[in-house]
């Protein structure tokens, strides 16, 4: 049976644990804040860009450019290898986040049919795919949770030269979704090459507006394009390291409701061994005064 100094040297560990969890869960509250106003910024971003890139691009004549699906399969990029970023967490105490993304992964690779590389962001997922004996590339990125624009911007002008050169006959992403505070889920996306979409038609009967381009819709095209490729990748990447906060939150908000319980237990325990030892000593004591009669 435990002693009432192993009880009370328990319940000091548990509550220094407690206080570590209670200052993890605000400064990933704090992190989730920022990240989300982050990832609010750039959905509008990224929606803009997107919706005057579609439009250009749904004119005639077509445009022809390297980044798009149609030029990609005439140059035969698609018979290279897939290139798959990975975004992980480069730290733990997150709950499930970065066993659910891996595991979507794992479905992914078996219906792929030719080879796959990764492209490791965040320690966690390019140690899980070292151990896998996955074909990884030898760079990584490594963000301890911020947003780290200019790595970011690298990265999307890494991935694209390598889809224009050849080396790569796709770019996809795994991340993880951010849908609120307590749901979110894991994704695979394509980046490259960029779905080209279908010509627009007028609402009501009403004809489509082209615009006028000045400089040319080629020119503009090639601006474009790469930055919505980079502002996507931005922001899949935002979207996962506020799913990592908001897991990471609750994951140590769980940790410290467990820890007061177990403090409540231990306290309990506690009181019980020294009720235990009073009631003891007073039998002691009656005992003694009546062996003295």
């Amino acid at each position: 049976m435990e002693s009432l100094r192993q009880i009370r040297s328990r319940i000091k560990s548990v509550t220094n644990t407690q206080s570590i969890t209670r200052a993890m869960q605000l400064v990933a509250a704090s992190k989730l804040k920022r990240a989300q106003t982050r990832l609010l910024a750039l959905r509008e971003t990224y929606a803009c860009v997107g919706a005057i890139t579609r439009r250009l691009l749904t004119f005639e004549p077509p445009i022809q450019h390297t980044l798009l699906g149609r030029v990609a399969a005439e140059e035969g990029g698609a018979e290279a290898p897939t290139l798959l970023i990975l975004v992980s967490s480069d730290a733990g105490l997150c709950g499930a986040y970065n066993l659910n993304v891996l595991r979507a992964v794992e479905a992914w690779l078996t219906h792929q049919p030719g080879p796959v590389e990764f492209l490791g962001v965040g320690r966690r997922g390019l140690r899980y795919a070292q151990r896998r004996g996955w074909q990884m590339l030898d760079e990584s990125v490594e963000l301890a949770g911020l947003v780290r624009v200019p790595a970011l911007s690298a990265l999307a002008e890494r991935v694209t030269r390598r889809f224009v050169e050849g080396q790569a006959g796709r770019v996809m992403i795994a991340y993880t979704h951010f849908t609120s505070l307590s749901s979110w889920q894991p994704r695979i996306a394509q980046l490259l090459p960029i779905a080209v979409p279908a010509p627009p038609h007028g609402v009501g009967g009403e004809a489509v507006v082209e615009y006028i381009c000045e400089p040319s819709r080629e020119r503009l095209v090639d601006h474009l394009l790469p930055l919505w490729v980079r502002t996507q990748l931005l922001m899949l990447v935002v979207e996962a390291l506020a799913s990592e906060h908001s897991a990471r939150m609750i994951a140590m908000k769980n940790a410290t409701d467990n820890a007061e319980e177990m403090i409540d237990l231990l306290t309990l325990r506690r009181n019980k061994i020294r009720q235990a030892s009073i009631t003891k000593e007073i039998s002691e004591i009656v005992g003694t005064a009546e062996a003295l009669k």
